[in-house]
């Protein structure tokens, strides 16, 4: 890139206990608070052998201002913080941002346990991490700051380490965006409104309080588990227990999408309602965290480059207050997220884009023909299975038919659709019921059981030593355990092998432990038509930045956001259309769609 490449890392002052460190505030509070102090920093350029030491005010505005930042890449381990501390406390502007830890999870998927500096260092045979606190020390002495400056010191030399073995793995056409994910970050856009979260966390607030208040109870009753079934039992209701996942013995089932609390809900939705006030204040504790970021300034957008490991989609950090991806439609959250001053937020949202791939993956007829002719989908194979014509207007049986149409098309089974209706519609379906529309699904679109069929023949091939391609995708290549995707990244299938009839890979589920998972056709097309909507995703925003000069400035799940100045909105709105509608050249046949909408926030943007 002809730029030269940068490793650096902060040390700086935190104190636990008295609530001022990164495992008690976001990353934004913390570089934004009044307490920040940095110790020092250290550095080494990728053509120096060593690493170097630089604390003391004066000393560190001396090295800030030596280094040319304009033809300069930056890389750090969470690159996000030291990349927060240049950017808001010293003005730094790099060519580009590199992350390791994201590097990490892009080169290495699921076969590490962890992503941090110490596991990744261990994984790859560098030199083992040092051990050093300066925990609640505010003035370090002579000898602490040394001490510290060895240490800051090696953890330099270990990211630099990392990425010389990792980013030879890493496709280069990738970087842009990796950039662009720190870059929503440490140059933020967008506000937070103060009075909408104020009036939104006090709103929350009452509901829970009026919920848990008109059943009666106390609140230590209804949130302890024990308690509150001895109080169901004590009415004469049944309460149904599960097998406990960390002891082994029978506890009741009062999880959110557990059979017993859904039973509660149909039978007595005052209770069920004082339950849920009693355990879930999401919002609330939501709407309290972004409050304490709006009194330090502007929203940083936290989007996570290669955060779905196996699949590579962006996926939402916590860097600012909570997850943007966590962040419900409809909910005060969006209504709080707004454009600066005279500008608008531009809001593009994919269509069914998953469901798109799968029917161009699988070629299945019926599919493409309504996607085509812009066709309700859902309404469609609802009014399939209820024997009469269902519109948008019959919302229980057009949300059944998308929760078939989104559900199935991965071969999902008759138990677990039964479950997934019931956790999205709270409606009961009976078994015959369950398998009749699995049934209907794969007799209606053939060619998507047939397309896990193929996928399924493909398996011992990516447990060989042959490279091949996709027949049905012959952008993704196959690779001994992996595919590659069409932008070079890959989805790895570590250890992959037959065990009896099955096929098993592994993966860290637990830390420091590996175990076998199942790879079968329906899970292997899932994990492709996920990551393909990543790359198109991807694809989308880096067209708009460089070809129609659109900023965008937050990704959740199949949406994109961009700032523009309201009086080139509706220019920006067709421009966003455009970019995410367009296919890609690796895949020209595959038709995309895309909702855009542009307004002062989040919410009104994208109604």
């Amino acid at each position: 890139m002809n730029k030269r490449v940068l490793f650096v890392d902060w040390e700086t002052f935190f104190d636990s206990k008295g609530g001022y460190g990164l495992k008690e505030i976001s990353v934004t509070e913390y570089v934004r608070d009044s307490r920040f102090k940095p110790h020092g920093i250290g550095y080494q350029y990728l053509d120096q052998d060593k690493a170097h030491w630089v604390s003391g005010e004066h000393q560190l505005a001396a090295f800030i201002g030596s280094v040319d930042w304009a033809n300069t890449t930056v890389v750090a381990h969470n690159v996000k913080f030291d990349g927060a501390i240049l950017a808001w406390r010293y003005g730094v502007k790099p060519y580009l941002w590199v992350d390791t830890q994201a590097l990490g999870k892009a080169a290495l998927g699921e076969q590490v346990s962890s992503y941090s500096l110490r596991s990744l260092a261990t994984y790859l045979g560098l030199p083992p991490k040092g051990e050093l606190t300066c925990d609640g020390v505010l003035e370090p002495s002579a000898q602490q700051l040394a001490e510290l400056g060895e240490y800051c010191k090696r953890d330099v030399e270990l990211c630099k380490g990392i990425y010389e073995k990792l980013m030879p793995q890493f496709p280069q056409n990738q970087i842009w965006h990796m950039d662009w994910t720190i870059r929503a970050f440490v140059e933020p856009r967008l506000s937070l409104t103060e009075n909408v979260l104020v009036a939104g966390v006090q709103k929350e607030k009452e509901r829970r309080e009026a919920a848990i208040k008109a059943s009666g109870l106390d609140k230590r009753v209804l949130a302890s588990n024990q308690q509150f079934a001895r109080h169901l039992q004590s009415l004469g209701i049944e309460v149904r227990t599960k097998i406990s996942g960390r002891t082994g013995k029978a506890i009741p089932a009062f999880a959110k999408t557990d059979e017993g609390l859904a039973v509660l809900q149909r039978s007595n939705p005052c209770l069920y309602a004082a339950r849920i006030a009693s355990k879930a204040n999401l919002l609330e504790t939501r709407g309290e965290s972004l409050l304490r970021v709006a009194r330090t300034g502007l929203f940083p957008f936290d989007v996570g480059f290669s955060g779905a490991v196996q699949t590579h989609r962006y996926s939402g950090g916590r860097g600012a207050g909570g997850n943007p991806q966590n962040f419900t439609r409809n909910s005060f959250l969006r209504d709080a997220v707004s454009a600066p001053e005279g500008h608008s937020l531009v809001v593009g949202d994919f269509a069914a884009i998953e469901l798109r791939i799968l029917a161009w993956l699988a070629n299945e007829p019926q599919l493409i023909h309504k996607i085509i002719n812009n066709e309700d989908v859902y309404s469609s194979f609802a009014s399939l299975f209820y024997k009469r014509t269902v519109t948008k207007a019959d919302l229980v049986e057009r949300q059944f038919g998308k929760c078939a149409i989104l559900g199935l098309g991965y071969g999902m089974g008759g138990d677990k659709f039964q479950a997934t209706v019931k956790n999205q519609l709270k409606l009961d379906i009976s078994d015959g019921d369950a398998y009749k529309t699995i049934r209907l699904y794969r007799t209606t679109y053939f060619n998507v059981p047939k397309l896990w069929q193929f996928a399924a023949n493909v398996i011992p091939l990516i447990a060989s030593d042959r490279i091949a391609s996709l027949h049905f995708a012959p952008f993704i290549k196959v690779r001994k355990n992996a595919l590659v995707l069409p932008s070079g990244l890959t989805i790895r299938y570590p250890n992959l092998r037959r065990v009896g009839d099955e096929w098993v890979y592994d993966v860290y589920r637990k830390k420091y432990e590996s175990e076998p998972t199942k790879l079968y056709g329906g899970k292997l097309i899932e994990n492709i038509c996920q990551a393909l909507a990543g790359e198109l995703c991807k694809e989308a925003i880096g067209r708009l930045e460089s070809e129609f000069k659109v900023p965008c400035v937050g990704q959740v799940h199949d949406e994109i956001l961009a700032v523009m100045p309201t009086a080139a909105a509706f220019v920006a709105v067709e421009a966003m259309a455009e970019a995410m509608q367009q296919p890609p050249k690796w895949w020209p046949q595959i038709r995309l769609k895309s909702e855009v909408g542009y307004g002062p926030t989040w919410s009104t943007a994208k109604k």
